[in-house]
């Protein structure tokens, strides 16, 4: 895809990690985590009005502080009632939102 930029944080590929149990998974994901901006966030004001919980908060503070415009997951229990929404200069979509409207607009 032109012109796009992945961008994960630490803390973000560090609970993706935590929850992979095989060491295959953790392999994989070593090596899908290669070729993707690893970040670690600046200060932004903190976005405690997003109805997210604690352990999610670094997730979004992140995507904003990197200045990321789309912040994809498929996390449902916690950012569902997100999705479709722009917190702090991102819009916050699943990936097949993502990818979907993309591929509707020719992109």
């Amino acid at each position: 895809m032109p012109q796009v930029q992945l961008v994960t944080s630490e803390y973000a590929a560090a609970e993706a990690l935590r929850n992979l149990t095989e060491p295959e998974q953790r392999a994989r994901l070593a090596t899908l985590l290669v070729p993707i901006e690893v970040t670690t966030p600046h200060e932004v004001a903190p976005l405690h009005d997003t109805g997210l919980p604690e352990k999610d908060l670094p997730i979004l503070e992140a995507a904003a502080s990197a200045n990321c415009s789309h912040l994809l997951t498929g996390d449902h229990r916690h950012f569902s009632h997100l999705y479709g929404t722009t917190q702090r200069g991102v819009l916050v979509q699943t990936p097949a939102q993502y990818f979907g409207g993309r591929a509707r607009a020719g992109e």
